[in-house]
């Protein structure tokens, strides 16, 4: 099924309503994307995590690759996470990853800046981290939307954001990646199951 922000915001609302705790729907959706990657061990690893809950993704993601004997490194340009939920579990994801104030060489790359909350054209330093990741060799994995690409529409969209190999779609399609400007920009899209309720008010 396809998805706009505002039906995946409401189908996580739903979940929380109905007793599902923020950390364990952020932990399940990370999980079941960080099952979806095949990376050898001892490879390298950066993990660009923004503020946000895709961020928060990312930190999951980020463990879960250590736990596989990735070498794991977490570049956050924007701080720390503006959610509990993705606060605590970028917390506990420090212990075991190396954090960089820099982003650097790695053998392959996990977008996880913006989710499908975000909004063109991007400025400031996020545009500055796209730049450096376009400019990088490495695959690059997207977790829900490449960072830059607005998920319902290309309203405002510049050609500014992430070139993925792989976009890891939670839940379900966002409608972007059937519009001629923004489909691209997602390389291969993979739907991930995070047990969500399927059908929604709205939903294609």
């Amino acid at each position: 099924m396809i998805y706009t922000a505002a039906e995946i915001k409401q189908a996580d609302a739903s979940a929380l309503h109905q007793g599902m705790p923020g950390d364990v729907l952020m932990e399940r959706a990370a999980s079941a994307v960080a099952a979806r990657l095949t990376f050898p061990a001892h490879s390298s690893v950066l993990v660009i995590c923004g503020a946000g809950n895709n961020g928060g993704d990312g930190w999951v993601v980020a463990r879960e690759l250590v736990q596989r004997g990735c070498d794991v490194s977490v570049y956050a340009p924007f701080g720390e996470p503006k959610s509990p939920e993705a606060g605590r579990h970028a917390a506990y994801t420090r212990r075991f990853v190396t954090i960089v104030e820099e982003p650097r060489d790695a053998d392959y790359i996990v977008d996880a800046l913006f989710g499908v909350g975000f909004h063109g054209p991007v400025t400031g330093t996020a545009r500055d981290v796209i730049t450096w990741v376009r400019a990088q060799a490495a695959p690059v994995m997207a977790i829900d939307v490449p960072s830059g690409v607005p998920s319902d529409d290309a309203t405002g969209f510049d050609g500014h954001a992430v070139e993925a190999e792989t976009t890891f779609s939670l839940h379900g399609y966002k409608r972007s990646a059937f519009l001629s400007q923004t489909a691209p920009y997602y390389g291969t899209v993979e739907v991930v199951e995070i047990g969500l309720p399927t059908r929604l008010n709205g939903a294609s």
